[in-house]
């Protein structure tokens, strides 16, 4: 599946000459009529973490998918590393692949099928709604379609689950490393274990080996809710949780916080799947989310 992805992709190191992460761009359809849509990983991921989903959201619209600076292939993010230079990170770029003033006015590194309008949907998964609600802050207010959070982390009185999740760093060997990747994709990410088989295993050590991020240091990491709040009514949100997410707030605390921050913004829990509630049931989240992204 990755590798199928990556061959359709084009792959950009530094949009308009802005560097600091590798961007993938998957083209839209001939006809197709949604906004492009920025897809943003959680910690300890990459691109990847949006694998079961790329292709059906593909179908109607252009989909960009970054590693965030510091994670997957992109380079490591300047000191101290703080989400307001993830967020400038992501604005120069985007300004780049979807120009604010629309295509005609032309996109810099090739690209095409920008917003007519210049206009833009997100989604951002865990840690990622933290950069996506600093990137939307950002933004003019119509420059941001919907922002679409899933499984945001730091939202609401969220659980920590750091003492159930083994250290792969202090692994006695690559089999032992492995072991420890697999426990934390069954504690963290995944309801169903039977779903994690030696292929996910690799990509998930290779995702956590490879992120660089810092995230407890960050100075001024704020929830999403935290850091929309000052702009209420400012940006369309929608939410998405897994019934089993382990790190979530009471879903009842959740819906209180989305319609405290946009009283419209439709909020969806998905039963019987874990945080990565994409992958676990990619049939259903994708269906809700191109919904939650057309709604007017």
């Amino acid at each position: 599946m990755r590798d199928a992805l990556e061959a359709r992709a084009r792959r950009i190191e530094a949009p308009g000459g802005v560097p600091g992460a590798v961007w993938r761009d998957w083209a839209a359809p001939e006809g197709a009529t949604g906004r492009p849509l920025l897809m943003l990983h959680g910690g300890s991921g990459s691109w990847t973490h949006w694998i079961a989903n790329i292709d059906a959201l593909n179908q109607t619209r252009r989909v960009i998918a970054i590693d965030l600076p510091g994670a997957g292939e992109s380079p490591d993010l300047a000191q101290p590393q703080t989400v307001a230079e993830i967020a400038w990170i992501l604005r120069k770029g985007m300004a780049a692949l979807v120009p604010p003033d629309g295509p005609e006015h032309g996109a810099a590194d090739g690209a095409a099928d920008g917003a007519a309008d210049g206009a833009y949907d997100m989604v951002a998964f865990s840690f990622g709604t933290s950069s996506a609600a600093a990137l939307a802050m950002a933004e003019p207010a119509d420059r941001i379609g919907r922002l679409v959070l899933v499984g945001p982390a730091r939202f609401g009185s969220g659980t920590s689950i750091r003492d159930r999740l083994e250290s792969w760093r202090r692994a006695d060997g690559p089999d032992a490393r492995l072991a420890a990747h697999r426990t934390n994709l069954a504690a963290l990410m995944l309801r169903d274990a039977a779903l994690i088989d030696d292929g996910l295993v690799e990509m998930q050590a290779a995702n956590a080996e490879a992120f660089r991020l810092r995230i407890r240091a960050m100075e001024d990491l704020l929830g999403a809710d935290e850091t929309l709040a000052p702009g209420r009514g400012r940006t369309r949100l929608g939410g998405i949780w897994g019934e089993h997410d382990a790190i979530a707030a009471p879903m009842d605390e959740n819906r209180a916080i989305m319609a405290a921050l946009d009283p419209c913004a439709p909020v969806l829990m998905i039963p019987d799947v874990g945080h990565w509630v994409m992958f676990e049931a990619a049939g259903r989240f994708n269906r809700a989310l191109a919904e939650m992204l057309d709604a007017d």
